[in-house]
């Protein structure tokens, strides 16, 4: 693992600040946005290994946020984590329509997200080389 980078955008102080916590004691590089808007610039700017995203957002909400990634020139392959306490089924048919590559919702096991962050990150790293 050569320290890779995750971007986690929520709006909860409380959630941000424990997957920071849990996934640098895991050797990632976390970088963080508490909102849609700045969590989107930060993808431009940082391009992230992964990101986690919240979907309850005050202004630009996850669903715009994770469109706004997956159609643009440089985030489009980034893998993105939704993570929210949206558990209906028509709310993570969207995601997956908006291009999502995994949903878990809240409150959630840490063990399966580790293990979900390491295999999208392999994979994306995989599918990058060839």
């Amino acid at each position: 693992m050569a320290n890779e980078k995750i971007l986690v955008i929520d709006d909860e102080p409380e959630v941000v600040k424990a997957l920071k916590i849990r996934l640098e004691k895991n050797n990632y590089k976390v970088i963080t946005a508490n909102d849609g808007e700045t969590g989107l610039k930060k993808a431009q700017s940082e391009l992230p290994d992964l990101i986690i995203l919240d979907i309850i957002m005050p202004g630009m909400d996850g669903y715009q946020v994770l469109e706004k990634i997956k159609t643009g020139m440089y985030t489009d392959r980034i893998p993105v984590i939704m993570l929210t306490v949206k558990s209906r089924g028509d709310d993570i048919e969207k995601a997956f329509d908006k291009r999502a590559d995994y949903y878990i919702t809240k409150p959630y096991d840490f063990k399966q997200l580790l293990k979900k962050v390491r295999e999208l990150i392999k994979e994306n790293k995989e599918n990058i080389e060839f």
